[in-house]
């Protein structure tokens, strides 16, 4: 996977918390 699919993920993440 590449770097910026990284950060989307964490954004995601911080939405579903």
């Amino acid at each position: 996977m590449t770097t910026q699919n990284r950060p989307q993920i964490s954004v995601k993440m911080s939405t579903s918390w």
